[in-house]
């Protein structure tokens, strides 16, 4: 194992859980079945207004709905248009609505 790799998961994990409880959020939990599901989005170059984007948003609602996630990670290169906002929005909007937990880290 890996302890450098070890330590940096505790501490987002640890991270995660103290944001998801200061924002009233759902508190991360193993499921029925005592797994712990993460769902991760990577480096998908969402640009706000542009119709290619678009089938990224029902891709994310389509995994979120199949997978029942217990976290979501988004990494990398997430929003790469303008406006950021609007981008950040339409992209978390299927996260949020679900209820789901989430740490988001920008960049390579």
């Amino acid at each position: 194992m890996n302890p450098i790799k070890n330590l940096l998961t505790l501490v987002f994990l640890a991270t995660v859980i103290q944001s998801s409880s200061a924002q009233g959020k759902n508190e991360l939990s193993f499921n029925a079945t005592g797994t712990f599901k993460i769902a991760q989005f990577t480096d998908i170059h969402y640009k706000p207004g542009v119709p290619e984007s678009e089938p990224l948003v029902e891709l994310i609602k389509y995994i979120l709905e199949t997978e029942k996630p217990n976290l979501v990670a988004f990494t990398g290169d997430i929003v790469t248009g303008r406006p950021a906002t609007d981008g950040w929005k339409a992209v978390l909007a299927p996260v949020v609505e679900a209820g789901i937990p989430f740490a988001v880290t920008l960049g390579n």
